[in-house]
């Protein structure tokens, strides 16, 4: 299985070819892509590239770090994915394996990267189907 992930997830280099992020108001600039794999047996690997973000320090609430969500269903609570790897130009990436049957995919900008539970609004969003 981790020789499936590791494929899957190295697959998934530069923008185009993953499916667009929707994004709110706050990041007018921002674009983004989410890949997800179904592996054999039970889970997904998840690929998120984002590029233009906005500094999370400036958003309303601030943030500290750009965390990645995924729900089973809309009343479902959120699980935190992992915080976005961010570079000096506020591009970033994420890879992960979730074992959460996924609906829905969003980011929030948030005080730590292992959150709990999301606080801040969904910036970056896509339907997982």
């Amino acid at each position: 299985m981790l020789a499936a992930a590791a494929a899957a997830l190295s697959s998934c280099a530069g923008l185009g070819g993953g499916r667009p992020l929707s994004r709110a108001p706050e990041l007018p600039a921002a674009e983004g892509e989410v890949r997800f794999t179904r592996l054999a047996g039970s889970g997904t690997a998840v690929s998120v590239r984002v590029e233009n973000l906005a500094e999370p320090e400036r958003l309303d609430p601030p943030g500290y770090a750009y965390v990645a969500w995924v729900r089973t269903g809309r009343e479902d609570p959120p699980s935190n994915l992992g915080c976005l790897s961010m570079r000096g130009d506020f591009s970033g990436e994420l890879r992960a394996l979730t074992e959460v049957d996924c609906s829905e995919l969003f980011i929030t900008a948030e005080a730590t990267g292992d959150a709990e539970r999301p606080t801040g609004r969904r910036l970056l969003w896509a339907a997982c189907d």
